[in-house]
């Protein structure tokens, strides 16, 4: 799916969450936690991978955490620093106890803003499902193209 400038939409605002750049290494190690969490796996954050993503934004990647009024972080996502103008958008994720309240979409939407901010002209990203489609295409992400993945035994 990509997303352009012209068809990236606001979604709803959230009374209950803020959306920040992760700007310490103990926000970076929040932000893995609740993705790692949301995504089944541990939810401890190495060093290494708080050093790659404070490394992706040090180079001009985006890293987005949403963050609780209590200051617990509650998904987040991110995008590679930009090449020839394109970026991938990926690792969006909320923990179980927030979802369905609009944050993927708000989290997907502010990492796609901040990327045009920056001069980004196209966001990409793939969908893992229907739900995950549904999001993407209610902030402005429109197909463009499919993939085949190919396996040998």
């Amino acid at each position: 799916l990509l997303c352009v400038p012209d068809t990236l939409a606001a979604p709803p605002a959230l009374d209950r969450f803020g959306l920040r750049e992760p700007a310490t290494d103990p926000e970076r190690t929040a932000l893995i936690s609740a993705q790692n969490e949301a995504f089944g796996g541990d939810p401890v954050a190495s060093e290494a991978d708080v050093a790659r993503l404070r490394r992706t934004q040090d180079a001009g990647g985006v890293a987005v955490m949403a963050v609780t009024d209590d200051g617990t972080c509650a998904g987040g996502g991110g995008a590679v620093p930009p090449t020839g103008g394109v970026s991938e958008v990926a690792g969006i994720a909320v923990r179980t106890p927030y979802r369905r309240q609009g944050l993927a979409g708000a989290i997907t939407a502010d990492i796609t803003r901040r990327l045009f901010d920056r001069e980004t002209e196209i966001a990409w990203l793939e969908a893992s499902g229907e739900d995950s489609w549904r999001v993407y295409e209610r902030v402005g992400y429109q197909p463009a193209g499919q993939r085949l993945y190919i396996a040998l035994d």
